[in-house]
C-alpha cells in the first residue's frame, strides 16, 4: 500500500484497499484517461503499486473522450503514452464510436 497521506486516512484507505483487491484479482488493468488531460487523470499510485507488487500484470491505457480533442493531439498522446503501456484511443458513442475492436483485440492477446 502506498505511503501517501491521503491514502492512510479513513474512507480513502478503505477505498484504496478495495481497489488493490480488484487489481490483485485481475490480469489486465484498464486505466481510462481523459483525452483532455491524460496525465492529470493517470493514477500514478496504481501504476507504482502494479510495478512494485504485481509486475506480471498488464496495464492498458484507454484514451477516452477523443472526440473533444483535435485528432493530432490524440495521436501525439497515444504515441507518448505507448512508451509506457499499450494505449488505445477510444470514443464511446451510439452513432460514431471507435476503438472498441482494437481494445478487444488487444485484450485477446
Amino acid at each position: 500500500m502506498s505511503d501517501e497521506k491521503y491514502i492512510k486516512a479513513g474512507q480513502s484507505k478503505r477505498i484504496w484497499e478495495e481497489l488493490y483487491k480488484v487489481i490483485d484479482s485481475s490480469d489486465v488493468v484498464l486505466q481510462i484517461l481523459d483525452a483532455r488531460d491524460p496525465n492529470g487523470t493517470r493514477s500514478y499510485a496504481v501504476e507504482k503499486h502494479i510495478k512494485k507488487n504485481c509486475p506480471y500484470k498488464h496495464i492498458v491505457c484507454v484514451l477516452n473522450k477523443t472526440d473533444l480533442v483535435p485528432s493530432r493531439i490524440v495521436s501525439n498522446w497515444v504515441k507518448y503514452l505507448s512508451q509506457f503501456y499499450p494505449t488505445i484511443a477510444f470514443q464511446a458513442s451510439i452513432n460514431k464510436s471507435f476503438g472498441k475492436i482494437a481494445l478487444l483485440n488487444l485484450l485477446k492477446q
